[in-house]
């Protein structure tokens, strides 16, 4: 695949790349995230051991973590096949969402799951943003993510962090469940960008590579230069009155 900036990474990031990051976002199912920071073994020289996996860290967890990703430990549907597959993914986990396990091994992928374009799930999580951003009705904010939780039994909001939060805690649940629900649905980059969150994002990915010798491609945080994209050269070739972004002369 060819992939030109960062931004269009970052995308197909959202697509293909799995984390441990994205893994421990989605917390035990007492709603606390885990405290467990084992996650492989590792050779004499200190390259990760892809095959020497801690199946244990992903135990009770949310139950969206096993529709979404394919961990350690977990099996492929009814056939018996177990995490590892033909060759180790880099980060210890592989992509679940949109594959069926029911089907040939060489045609999962092609599920009949249509791409989410929209689901009532986002419609929630954006309403209740868009209460949460204008500080206003946080008490419908609060039902809306309760309501995207309650549906795969998860405990509420009052139950885990608390009752009469403030606009700041509430901006901070919302914007984790938006990374756990709709995880691989092409969002994430928008969401970062809305935040102004991108190098928080990168910053995290680059560190996990470090932190457990993964193999990961290093991702390249270009400043404001990410948040303004240049007007297309062609343009500015057909338009003498065009002048390119600063950020991109």
């Amino acid at each position: 695949m060819n992939i030109t900036g960062f931004g269009s990474q970052l995308i197909w990031e959202d697509y293909s790349f799995k984390t441990i990051d994205l893994a421990d976002a989605f917390y035990s199912l007492n709603g606390i995230p885990t405290t467990d920071n084992t996650v492989c073994g590792y050779f004499d020289d200190g390259s990760a051991d892809l095959w020497t996996l801690n199946e244990v860290r992903y135990a009770n967890r949310d139950p969206l973590l096993r529709a979404t990703l394919f961990i350690p430990g977990m099996a492929w549907g009814e056939k018996g096949w177990y995490y590892g597959g033909a060759a180790a993914s880099y980060s210890t986990l592989y992509v679940m969402k949109y594959f069926n396990p029911a089907l040939n091994w060489s045609t999962s992928w092609d599920s009949g799951q249509d791409f989410y374009v929209i689901r009532y799930a986002e419609v929630l999580l954006s309403l209740a943003e868009a209460y949460i951003e204008k500080n206003e009705g946080l008490d419908r904010a609060v039902f809306m993510i309760n309501s995207v939780r309650e549906r795969v039994g998860m405990p509420s909001v009052e139950e885990v962090e608390g009752a009469d939060l403030s606009q700041a805690a509430l901006r901070d649940i919302v914007r984790h469940e938006r990374q756990v629900e709709l995880a691989f649905e092409g969002l994430r980059l928008f969401d970062l960008y809305r935040w102004g969150l991108l190098k928080d994002a990168v910053d995290r990915i680059n560190n996990e590579a470090t932190t457990f010798n993964f193999w990961y491609e290093y991702r390249n945080y270009r400043g404001e230069q990410e948040y303004f994209w240049p007007i297309p050269q062609t343009e500015i070739d057909s338009n003498s009155q065009l002048e390119q972004n600063s950020l991109w002369k």
